[in-house]
């Protein structure tokens, strides 16, 4: 009937038809596969998967949300920090959380609008993104091609990484941002130094502070994802740095390091386990416990590991 209801429009016509309607087919197999892959089932989230055109998508409030449109012209509405939203379909609008550090990834001619309390991360891979920055410390990795970076009220110490071609909004000038070339491999480039200082960092040997660098991880697809294992500090140095080093994007408590080798991982770990040690009150952490998860945003693989940074002396430990 389909066929035959094609034969009698114009060419033109019946082959939009057809394409949207293999489009949809596919939007629907992707969408089975990521429902049942539901990564915010590990941190305690939500997932939402939209497949169809100007479809409104709304992540739950006190909850994780990972969030991805797969149709055209929908609209994804962020609800609590630390969300992870990205479009595949076109011309997708993005509005994360004004709580901050999401990770966000836009799609082709996708619109995001980020605000708020900022330390997001906002990744733009396909072409023709508009990216309005108006809350303080995002970080855009933009390589479109022809994406737009626009700077607006309360933007300020924003880093812009932006590839060939991609056009950088007067207003970015000045208010502490940086504009800097994207490098062919951004992400990995830019955890390379941090590899180096944890492969250096031994705490057999260390006095006071050290680092603990653990196995390379990876994660193969879209929003494959895992629990991040139960990783702890040594025995000579217990307590956890009381210091954060969350990238952009993610909750991280702090002394812990998660560093993207390759791809693009959303990271969501809120906090350790903790046991007392020798003195009430005083506290060391044992393990990167509970909740914990990595989620891959490439559809190619993906790799992480773990950098504890540790350290002897209780008074520079983290505890709750």
């Amino acid at each position: 009937m389909f066929v035959r209801q094609m034969r009698l429009l114009g060419p033109a016509i019946a082959l939009a038809l057809l394409a949207a309607t293999l489009a949809r087919a596919d939007n629907e197999k992707l969408a089975e596969h990521l429902r049942k892959l539901d990564p915010g089932a590990l941190v305690g989230g939500k997932s939402i998967v939209g497949t169809e055109p100007k479809e409104e998508l709304h992540g739950v409030h006190g909850k994780p949300n990972f969030i991805i449109a797969l149709g055209d012209e929908e609209t994804i509405h962020g609800a609590s920090a630390d969300d992870q939203v990205g479009a595949i379909g076109k011309g997708v609008k993005l509005v994360p959380s004004n709580h901050g550090h999401s990770l966000i990834v836009a799609g082709p001619d996708s619109e995001v609008g980020v605000t708020g309390k900022g330390h997001n991360l906002i990744y733009s891979h396909a072409k023709g993104a508009t990216i309005i920055l108006e809350s303080p410390g995002d970080e855009v990795i933009a390589n479109g091609p022809h994406d737009r970076i626009v700077c607006a009220k309360h933007s300020s110490q924003e880093l812009i990484e932006v590839a060939n071609g991609e056009q950088v909004s007067k207003s970015c000038k000045g208010h502490h941002n940086e504009t800097e070339p994207l490098a062919s491999s951004s992400l990995s480039a830019r955890s390379s130094a941090a590899r180096a200082h944890a492969s250096a960092g031994d705490c057999v040997f260390a006095d006071v502070d050290c680092t603990e660098s653990f196995e390379l991880r990876t994660l193969n697809g879209l929003w494959a994802g895992e629990q991040v294992p139960k990783y702890s500090c040594p025995g000579n140095h217990p307590f956890l740095l009381n210091h954060s080093y969350a990238p952009f994007g993610a909750r991280v408590t702090p002394g812990v390091e998660p560093v993207v080798v390759g791809g693009l991982i959303g990271f969501d770990i809120p906090g350790a386990g903790y046991t007392q040690f020798y003195t009430p009150g005083l506290f060391r952490a044992v393990e990167i416990a509970g909740q914990a998860s990595a989620t891959s945003w490439a559809f190619g693989s993906s790799s992480y590991r773990v950098i504890l940074h540790c350290s002897s002396d209780p008074a520079h430990g983290y505890g709750p």
